[in-house]
């Protein structure tokens, strides 16, 4: 007589932090970003995520999983994520003490009644893991970061903007036709400092389903603020500025005194060790001339 096998562990590795989904669901696949499975983990992981079942999330998930409709609010070491139309339901919580965090999903048994619940609850447990990542990672002097990430014969290369800036043109144009340049993710990346260097990190985020992303990390060579304008130019942005051009692009998690001082920490040691400019733009532009002109002026030393 055969027996039902049982759902294979998820355990995930996000620049640095290990995380392990419990416990398995065989809807877990359906529901996750699909480029998890380029990020598994094959030894024990570190922090935990334990999932609950919540029946009233079931009879209608569109008021509880649209992240815009979440609040997340934190002291520093425990998180809650709180569904803004029902005060009182309690969907997530991350615990940095101890490593830990719970969600809380429809039951395993439900049955979806449209395409779109399921794309609902799948948004909420992606942002919930992407929160999850950030309230782990800023600790260890990392932080996410809404950008698009390169790498080109071992540098790394970021670059920044607002909606709409070209975050997504400027990945075309300069992995269009080039073998040696890898692509890692055109929306959210991660920034880790580890003795004294910046290291951009790939992540499985993306806000277009289908988008490639690429697993890996590289040092961090040069940040760019990406503008739209002819001719091509850059601009180095001022050491004062420098800070509060890369802020607005981290995802904030909570609003601690002791979070928010975390932030400040970082960013500041990245402005400190790796070059930010302003980058004028058009889409007829080659940049990757004056791009490798840059980066062989810098030369890999302190900003």
């Amino acid at each position: 007589m055969s027996r039902t096998a049982r759902p294979e562990p998820y355990t995930y590795e996000i620049a640095g932090i290990s995380l392990e989904i419990l416990p398995p669901r065989r809807d877990l696949e359906q529901l996750l970003n699909p480029n998890f499975q380029k990020f598994s983990y094959p030894a024990t992981a570190e922090h935990r995520v334990y999932l609950e079942e919540l029946e009233e999330a079931g009879r209608n998930p569109f008021k509880f999983y649209i992240p815009s409709k979440f609040s997340l609010e934190g002291d520093g070491e425990e998180y809650t994520l709180i569904c803004q139309e029902k005060k009182n339901v309690l969907l997530g919580k991350i615990n940095l003490k101890n490593k830990s965090a719970i969600f809380r999903l429809p039951p395993k048994n439900h049955s979806w009644r449209s395409p779109n619940e399921r794309e609902a609850v799948s948004r909420g447990i992606n942002y919930f893991l992407e929160a999850c990542v950030q309230v782990f990672l800023l600790p260890r002097d990392g932080t996410l970061i809404h950008a698009t990430g390169l790498e080109r014969q071992g540098r790394g290369y970021l670059f920044l903007g607002e909606s709409g800036a070209g975050k997504s043109t400027i990945a075309r144009m300069l992995t269009e036709g080039r073998k040696e340049v890898k692509l890692f993710n055109d929306d959210l990346m991660a920034l880790a400092i580890r003795e004294g260097a910046v290291y951009l990190h790939s992540t499985p985020w993306t806000s277009v389903p289908g988008t490639t992303v690429n697993p890996g990390e590289v040092p961090l060579s040069l940040a760019f603020i990406l503008r739209k304008g002819t001719p091509l130019h850059f601009e180095p942005v001022a050491k004062n500025l420098k800070v509060d051009s890369l802020l607005p692009h981290m995802p904030w998690m909570g609003r601690s005194q002791e979070m928010a001082q975390r932030y400040l920490e970082v960013s500041s040691t990245i402005c400190q060790r790796v070059p930010i400019y302003y980058m004028w733009f058009s889409p007829e532009d080659q940049p990757w001339e004056e791009i490798e002109k840059l980066t062989a002026d810098y030369g890999g030393r302190e900003d």
